[in-house]
């Protein structure tokens, strides 16, 4: 009877969230002490290579974590507008009014730059 292999082990290991405390505090203290990364290892006898990868690795928990938090756009892009009562509004008054969860509004006239808006727009979106 042949031998059944036995499933391959995944390279990921769990996280130690201690070990990334204890790096998250060691990368903090070379922010602050304003040395040169091989400066500071060698004063504090860490590996640069585990130095590196550990400042790469923790950026790249942060931005997991980041974009994990954004909030998810809605599956209808679509909001319910109310339209004024009035039927003559004077020119200098003609806008589209955004308003936003927050209380706060963004005003659009023919005058208002299209490239001021793309950019408005594409920092709400986040």
């Amino acid at each position: 009877m042949p031998k059944r292999k036995s499933p391959k082990k995944s390279n990921t290991r769990a996280r130690d969230p201690e070990k990334e405390r204890r790096w998250r505090q060691t990368l903090a203290e070379h922010a602050a002490s304003g040395l040169a990364r091989a400066t500071f290892c060698r004063q504090h006898g860490i590996n640069q290579h585990n130095f590196q990868w550990w400042q790469a690795e923790i950026a790249r928990r942060d931005t997991e974590k980041a974009s994990a938090a954004k909030p998810r756009v809605q599956a209808n892009p679509f909001v319910q507008v109310h339209l004024s009562n009035r039927t003559k509004v004077p020119q200098a008054e003609r806008c589209l009014q955004i308003d936003l969860p927050g209380g706060s509004s963004i005003r659009v006239t023919e005058a208002t730059p299209i490239n001021l808006l793309s950019k408005v727009l594409k920092m709400l979106e986040g």
